[in-house]
This record gives structure tokens, C-alpha cells and sequence, in this order.
């Protein structure tokens, strides 16, 4: 029995016999950590290159400072996409603020634009809207209006606004010194109680405004008789959505009568355009045709002025100085150059 044992082991080794699978061993020790693979494709940007991804999500809404309301989508009275947000206000009297959406990285050198629509639903209170600023730590520098500051509603009636902001400052169209995150932000029924709804609410690089623009403003061509007393020949009412440089220039023809004196000057924001806003003669900004018995002299002036984010006012006022005689500013031209791209 013996030699058939062991006869059937032989033959088997010889023939690779195997048994049945015995039991999984162990695992073994993790290997080492494969090569990085390729980066995956850039996700998509916001509709009309905007930085945000603006669509139909309450949760995107974070609650910041006032008084916390509700928000709710309203998919009939829409704007951009498939429903607009709701937002209601039923107590206290400071209104809500709201940043929408994740950092958004910003290097303040460069120009970005905003814009949001919004709707007064009820009850009152102002509405602003701009960005709230952060630094490299994502620790907040507080919020910059520069979409909409403390602007007025009208109930029932969509408001769009928009702005630009750049550069590092303390002006309204600035970031404020350190920012390189902001999140969009919103203020409604400040001071109030009420409902606002918000769509169309945009983020991103500036890459369509013009850097330049001009003004161009004439009086009547002839008939613009200097009084002893000065007088507003010319008057221009703007705004400007970013911090930009303004050339103003001034070109028309003069005539006087024995005794009469002809003094314009330029105004802006009503100061001369002298340093000190010091009228002291044959300064920048300003003509000067005195006591000379002429007709059809050719005048002509330039002034510059850096210019804030807002509502400004350029002027061109003249006065009959010489106390006699007479005097005109006839066939006045006044340009205003605006070149944005400032910092």
C-alpha cells in the first residue's frame, strides 16, 4: 500500500496535479502612489464672462449682516435663466445683506464690472450692491457699493445697475487696500421692512467698456454777452463709473469794446481748475482778453482733472472783468476727454 502512495505522489508531481484553492492570504503592503494624472477641462464661466455661476439655487445665498429673512425662487417675473430670488424682510429696521456664491479670486490692477437687476415687491428701504472685499487670509475688509449705494426702488418696476471697481483705495469704485477675494454682495430694504426680488446678478472682468470717451457742449453760436457779474456759459452734468482722467478743453473767438475785459475759467465739480481754486489770472483753465479793443481773436484753454467714481459737474462761466464796454464768447466749443483706464 506503501509503494501505490507513493507511486500516485510521483505521478502526480510529474503530471502538475494541483488540489483544491486553499484559503486568500493576507493583503500585502500598499504600493507607492502612482504618477499625477492630467488635469481635468476648465469648468464653465458665468453667462456673458461673468465669474460667478449664477442660476436658480437659494443655498449659493449667505446671510451677512441686518436682519435674516427668507429667500424664495420666483419663476414667473424672470430676468436671466429660469427664476429670479425673493427675498423678504418682516421685522426689525436694518434690512438684509447677502453675499451670493464661493471667493472669487481678484487682482486688484485690473478692471472688473458688475451688474444686478432688482425689485422693490413691498414695503420700503434702500438697496445697494457691490462686492464684499477680502484678503490673501479670506479675512473680510468690509463691503464696496460700487454697483448700487443706497439707491431707491420702485415698487413693482425692475431697477438694473451696474458699476466697475478697481484698483486699491478708499473710493467708492476701489477695492480697499489688500483684496484678492470678494463675493458678490447685496443690501435690500436698508433701514426697512419689505420684500425685494433679484436677478441678472454679474461678476467679472471689465472687457467691454471703453478707456475713452468725449463730451462735446456749445452755447449759442453767437450773442453770449459777458455781464460784470460771472455767469454759467456752459454746463455738463456726468458720471463716471470708474476712477478716470478728464481733459477739458475750451476753444472759441472773442470780441471787446473800449473798457471791457473778458475773464472764462473751467470748472469742475464747481472749484476752478487752478490749484488752491485760486483765481489769480492766466492760470490753467482759463482765458483772458484784456482791455484790448479786438474783434474774432481766436481763445483757447485746457484744464485736467482726475475724477472719482460719481456724479460730477463741468462748467465754463465767464465774466466781463474790465467793468465797461462790452464783450462776447462767441462760437464755444467745450470737450470733455475722459480716459479711464486709470488706477
Amino acid at each position: 500500500m506503501a509503494k501505490r502512495t507513493l507511486f500516485l505522489f510521483v505521478f502526480c508531481a510529474a503530471l502538475a496535479c494541483t488540489g483544491p484553492q486553499g484559503p486568500t492570504g493576507d493583503p500585502g503592503a500598499q504600493g507607492q502612489q502612482g504618477a499625477v494624472g492630467p488635469p481635468g477641462p476648465a469648468g464653465a464661466t458665468g453667462a456673458n464672462g461673468s465669474l460667478i455661476r449664477w442660476g436658480s439655487d437659494p443655498s449659493q445665498w449667505a446671510f451677512l449682516a441686518g436682519t435674516q429673512g427668507t429667500i424664495a425662487l420666483n419663476t414667473t417675473d424672470v430676468l436671466e435663466g429660469d427664476s429670479s430670488f425673493d427675498f423678504t424682510v418682516t421685522s426689525g429696521a436694518t434690512g438684509s445683506e447677502y453675499t451670493y456664491g464661493d471667493f472669487v479670486a481678484v487682482d486688484p490692477r485690473q478692471i472688473y464690472a458688475g451688474r444686478v437687476s432688482s425689485n422693490l415687491v413691498t414695503g420700503a428701504g434702500t438697496f445697494s450692491a457691490g462686492v464684499v472685499a477680502y484678503d490673501k487670509n479670506k479675512a473680510s475688509l468690509g463691503s464696496v457699493p460700487f454697483v448700487a449705494s443706497a439707491a431707491t426702488l420702485t415698487q413693482g418696476a425692475w431697477t438694473n445697475f451696474s458699476g466697475l471697481i478697481g484698483g486699491e483705495g478708499t473710493n467708492p469704485g476701489q477695492f480697499p487696500v489688500g483684496t484678492r477675494f470678494v463675493k458678490p454682495w447685496i443690501a435690500m430694504n436698508q433701514g426697512n421692512i419689505g420684500g425685494t426680488r433679484i436677478d441678472a446678478l454679474t461678476f467679472g472682468a471689465d472687457e467691454i467698456s471703453p478707456c475713452f470717451g468725449v463730451l462735446q457742449d456749445s452755447p449759442a453760436a453767437w450773442g453770449n454777452t459777458a455781464t460784470t457779474s460771472w455767469s454759467t456759459l456752459i454746463s455738463r452734468t456726468f458720471t463716471v463709473d470708474r476712477k478716470v482722467t478728464a481733459i477739458v478743453r475750451m476753444v472759441g473767438h472773442a470780441t471787446n469794446t473800449t473798457g471791457a475785459g473778458l475773464q472764462a475759467e473751467i470748472f469742475m465739480d464747481g472749484a476752478h481748475a487752478w490749484p488752491g481754486n485760486q483765481d489769480i489770472g492766466y492760470a490753467v483753465g482759463s482765458i483772458h482778453f484784456w482791455l484790448v479793443n479786438q474783434s474774432w481773436v481766436p481763445v483757447t484753454s485746457m484744464a485736467v482733472f482726475t475724477l472719482s467714481p460719481g456724479t460730477h459737474v463741468v462748467q465754463l462761466r465767464y465774466v466781463n472783468a474790465g467793468g465797461t464796454g462790452t464783450t462776447n464768447l462767441n462760437g464755444v466749443l467745450l470737450t470733455t476727454e475722459f480716459h479711464g483706464c486709470v488706477k
